[in-house]
């Protein structure tokens, strides 16, 4: 096993009951099948092949801990920091839309439609979507405005929309690029933008930098997490990313999370050279995500799944901030610290690696001694002395306790 091997925490509810908010977010009965289904929700990211032989490892008991293990570069682990980051906010900050909440916000969207123009103007408006999302979002506030099929446009045709004024339909908004390349692609003269979650702050820089956009509306403002992720330092990152992405979008932030039904939205990762050249992290479960479903079973075959290590039950068992995982050449054992994400490992291989193993099976040294004395040609005094030292030294290392 390379010496290089490391771990960094993705999840760690060592302060609070992040149980049930996993289990919410999830949809999960149990923290075992929480955290499976949040490891089947990493893996099939696009980004996580980019990482040098990442390991999924959690542990459900006491509490959820789940890690990545790998030989990880400064970009993997600037990359599996943001995802630290990104599952923090999500597990406690977020919004799952499925079809009947669907419904409710664009419920929402057609009465500040109606508000603004009234049923008579709306009535006059050509109507288009931005794939795919927006195409749902337009179905259903068609019917909400009792839409003609002569009003509803198709991307390609929405260039030459009969009507004067074009009104766009997504189902989010992040940036506002998808909206810029609509409004570029339109020889409509009054253009309205509108999508069901937006931040308020977006929508006002669209209608700031599009002459021809009249409005653009959200049905609900997405809150900006950016300034309370980066505490003192946001002025300067704010700055940094503005002038080094200046077309990314009309607008820099991080919305808080969200995720569809039909699709979770697409996000883009900071790549070495501080462009937005990589795809960012998608962390909605395959059970509740149309799209990501579709993305999980066509890599079925390749994807490696998260391992959940055993508990043990005797009174000679790991530390509960330990997590370890089998790899080609020996075993990681990781103690998770509780000040930083990164958690430095311990190689063991040869006997250690039978000792560790022999301890957790058995749960005292008594019955790891029975078994590795099957195992290996040496005293039993001999074997005593050498697993007793062996024992004290994960001891004193807080990698196992004694009760």
């Amino acid at each position: 096993m390379p010496e290089s091997v490391d771990a960094v925490v993705l999840l760690d509810d060592r302060n609070r009951d992040t149980v049930g908010q996993l289990l919410d977010f999830t949809r999960t009965p149990t923290p075992e099948a929480a955290l499976q289904s949040l490891g089947e929700a990493i893996v099939i990211n696009p980004l996580w092949n980019t990482i040098n032989s990442p390991r999924l490892v959690a542990r459900a008991s006491p509490y959820p801990l789940l890690a990545v293990f790998g030989e990880f570069s400064s970009a993997d682990r600037r990359q599996l920091f943001e995802l630290a980051a990104q599952m923090e906010e999500v597990l406690h900050r977020r919004r799952y839309v499925d079809y009947r909440e669907a419904e409710r916000v664009t419920g929402r969207l057609a009465e500040k439609l109606i508000a603004r123009y009234g049923r008579e103007a709306l009535a006059t408006f050509s109507y288009t979507a931005i794939p795919r999302g927006g195409l749902i979002v337009l179905g259903m506030l068609s019917y909400l405005l009792d839409l003609t099929h002569e009003q509803i446009m198709t991307a390609a045709g929405a260039h030459s929309a009969p009507a004067d004024t074009l009104v766009i339909v997504d189902d989010c908004a992040l940036s506002g690029v998808r909206f810029r390349g609509m409004i570029a692609r339109t020889g409509a003269p009054r253009v309205v933008c509108c999508t069901l979650f937006a931040p308020r702050e977006l929508c006002r820089a669209v209608e700031r930098a599009e002459p021809r956009v009249e409005t653009c509306i959200a049905a609900e403002d997405l809150v900006d997490l950016a300034p309370e992720r980066h505490g003192d330092a946001y002025a300067a990152w704010h700055a940094e990313r503005a002038a080094s992405a200046p077309d990314a979008g009309y607008w820099v932030g991080i919305p808080e999370y969200i995720g569809f039904a039909w699709s979770e939205p697409e996000t883009r990762a900071w790549g070495a050279d501080g462009e937005l050249d990589l795809p960012g992290w998608n962390v909605l479960p395959p059970d509740l995500c149309l799209k990501r479903r579709a993305l999980a079973a066509a890599g079925s075959d390749t994807l490696k799944p998260l391992t959940l290590v055993p508990e043990s039950k005797g009174p000679i068992r790991p530390h509960e901030r330990v997590l370890w995982v089998a790899l080609e050449d020996g075993i990681a054992v990781a103690p998770v610290p509780t000040d930083t994400s990164r958690a430095p490992c311990f190689r063991l291989e040869g006997t250690a690696e039978a000792m560790w193993q022999a301890i957790l099976e058995h749960g005292t040294l008594e019955g790891a001694e029975e078994a590795l004395s099957r195992q290996y040609e040496v005293s039993r005094e001999t074997l005593r002395a050498d697993l007793e030292a062996f024992a004290s030294d994960l001891e004193n290392n807080d990698i196992i306790v004694r009760r």
